[in-house]
């Protein structure tokens, strides 16, 4: 049986074809070729097939593409998937609010808070559909976070997510009967300060030349924080993301051997810092959010091995790249602190019932002597100690039977 490998005819179709696609990809526009490679991401698993179909090196594919933006966005979206002790810290910080602790006592409740939908299906000729990162709903007020890589002005798009995320949930006004859009308060967490960005992102609403409302965009930016920060400031879910800071400097020296290698330790040494600070949160975040730190950590190390490092982090083992296990042993250190803690509790406990039984022995000891001596050589009655010690009549006439007179 003859394969399309065997028949000269169909290979010089094929060849024709991608000699005519080399052509025309030559000769489109940066921004057509974007498109082009994003259409073909979701169709092949890897650049390299792409780099191949289109006649182009496998680093414009990657830098054209969103495969890597689409996974790194996946896994700082998951630093939100946490229990509302690790996340709300982030978000009293972004709006001046004090949810975490309303939570911590109570007065806040899971049933509180909503994570809602973060598409909107816009009824364009192309129902183009617009994707928040982050859209939150505690008691009536909501909330819109959005992580950016790039340093940039997002006004324009902050508008168009406030109006659409606005009308997902828009309800009918009591007291006018017509539609409440709410636009949520809005806010960004830069990661990267790749680019000068002058103008603010936020943005006015105007109706007859007439300012409607003024729209204020909260802003975070990551390269300003480190650990102490974190701590300090309860934002315990961009832990992992500190170490994003690198991404920029690897960028800028990926062509310079010396200098990649030189960063790489330093890479390496502050992502070991920041693991061996997760163990002091026990006491702030469940269990699950320390799993989840470490799970992100681990992804975004392996993000960074295949961008920058060529994945010699793992081939050669510099770190431990079998999370579970990293999960597992972090697991065993912070259950065994807790069970020292535990321990040294019980013994605190036992130390102070110990000293309050001698107390409480002082104390009677002091009170049989003032009794004894206001009815040996006062000549108080039992009746009239009692009144005057503030004591009962009993325990008076039980300490006077055990004298001996």
């Amino acid at each position: 049986m003859q394969t399309t490998a065997d028949n000269p005819e169909t290979l010089t179709k094929q060849q024709q074809v991608a000699s005519q696609l080399v052509k025309l990809i030559n000769n489109i526009s940066t921004d057509q070729l974007k498109d082009l490679i994003r259409a073909l991401e979701p169709i092949f698993d890897t650049n390299e097939s792409i780099s191949h179909l289109l006649g182009i090196p496998e680093k414009k594919v990657k830098k054209l593409g969103q495969r890597d933006r689409v996974k790194l966005d996946a896994i700082l979206k998951r630093l939100f998937e946490s229990s509302p002790r690790m996340f709300l810290g982030t978000i009293d910080d972004l709006y001046k609010t004090n949810y975490r602790n309303q939570y911590l006592s109570g007065e806040l409740t899971d049933a509180d808070i909503t994570f809602l939908s973060t598409e909107a299906i816009r009824d364009t000729f192309r129902f183009e559909v617009l994707r928040a990162d982050i859209v939150i709903k505690i008691k009536d007020s909501y909330y819109q976070i959005e992580l950016q890589t790039s340093h940039d002005n997002m006004a324009i798009r902050f508008a168009r997510y406030g109006l659409e995320i606005g009308i997902n949930n828009l309800s009918i006004n009591p007291e006018t009967g017509v539609y409440k859009i709410q636009i949520p308060e809005q806010s960004v967490i830069f990661l990267e300060n790749n680019k000068n960005n002058p103008r603010p992102n936020h943005y006015e609403i105007w109706w007859k030349n007439e300012k409607v409302a003024g729209i204020q965009v909260k802003e975070l930016k990551l390269w300003e924080l480190n650990i102490q920060d974190v701590f300090n400031r309860k934002l315990y879910n961009l832990l992992p993301i500190l170490i994003f800071e690198y991404r920029l400097k690897l960028s800028e020296v990926e062509n310079i051997p010396s200098e990649l290698e030189h960063l790489k330790n330093s890479f390496l040494s502050d992502t070991k810092n920041i693991l061996s600070q997760i163990s002091l949160l026990t006491d702030e975040i469940a269990d699950r959010d320390i799993d989840l730190v470490i799970s992100v950590l681990g992804e975004l190390i392996m993000y960074f091995d295949s961008s920058f490092f060529g994945g010699s982090i793992e081939r050669i083992g510099e770190f431990k790249m079998t999370f579970s296990e990293q999960i597992s042993g972090y697991r065993e250190e912070i259950t065994q602190t807790k069970e020292n803690l535990k321990i040294f509790m019980e013994k605190v406990s036992s130390v102070q019932q110990e000293l309050s039984k001698v107390q409480q022995e002082v104390a009677t000891a002091k009170l049989e002597g003032k009794i004894e001596t206001l009815y040996t050589e006062c000549e108080y009655t039992s009746k009239d100690i009692s009144n005057k010690l503030d004591i009962s009549l009993d325990f008076v006439e039980e300490v006077i039977s055990k004298l001996n007179i």
